[in-house]
Parts: structure tokens; sequence; C-alpha cells
């Protein structure tokens, strides 16, 4: 099934340092068995790519990200939003798992209003 991540990094983004920006976003479209796959799984292999540097999702995120996007170890304060199946749901990094900060329906495979990305969705079965 056809699922839209949206990983967005907010936990610096108090943190003004010239020429890096304080909030980025990056969408993929990948393609998981939901019966195998749940939510917070999704979370925890974000979390997981985005700090070791690697992994299939990290390797789609990872083109998407601006130049000046130096930290992008998953931290308390990111979200992740899971969008599939018409509804689409953000959670929020906890010192200790995930929150559910946010859901809502969407139509038509568009991504809901309170998702954004800094490029065009990519699917992962391209490369």
């Amino acid at each position: 099934m056809k699922t839209a991540i949206t990983i967005t990094w907010k936990a610096f983004q108090h943190r003004h340092i010239e020429g890096k920006q304080g909030v980025t976003s990056a969408t993929v479209i990948v393609d998981y068995d939901t019966a195998l796959t749940s939510n917070e799984q999704v979370c925890a292999i974000a979390f997981e790519q985005t700090n070791l540097y690697a992994g299939s999702l990290w390797n789609k995120l990872e083109p998407l990200l601006p130049a000046n996007r130096t930290h992008t170890s998953l931290s308390v304060g990111d979200e992740v939003t899971i969008a599939k199946e018409g509804v689409a749901i953000t959670y929020r990094c906890e010192s200790f798992g995930w929150k559910v900060i946010n859901a809502g329906l969407y139509v038509d495979e568009q991504l809901p209003s309170f998702t954004s990305s800094i490029n065009e969705p990519i699917d992962a079965r391209s490369n």
C-alpha cells in the first residue's frame, strides 16, 4: 500500500544559526505492507534510519534535504506524518516513544493541509 511519510524536523527551530533553516520537511511515498507495518513501526524506522543515516527510507529522504540542513537525526519535538487509506496522522517524537498530535482525513491521494514538503513526492519503487 502506498504510504506518504513526511518527516518534519522541529526540535532545533528556536536556534537560529545564520544560513541554517529552523524547520525542514521532506515527503516520500513508499509501499508498506500495512498488515505487517504499523504506524508506530514506521515512526521507529524513521527514527532509526535518520539517526544511522542508512536504510531505504533514509535513502529517499536524504536527496530531498537542503544542503544547509546538517542536523537530520530525529529528536524530541520532531514529527512524522503518515498518510494512507485516506487518513493522515502526525506523531511527535517524545523523550520515550511517540505521541499523536494531529489526525485528519484527505481525499484523492492529496496530503492533508497540515503536511508540507520541500520537494515533490517521489515513488519509492522508482529507484
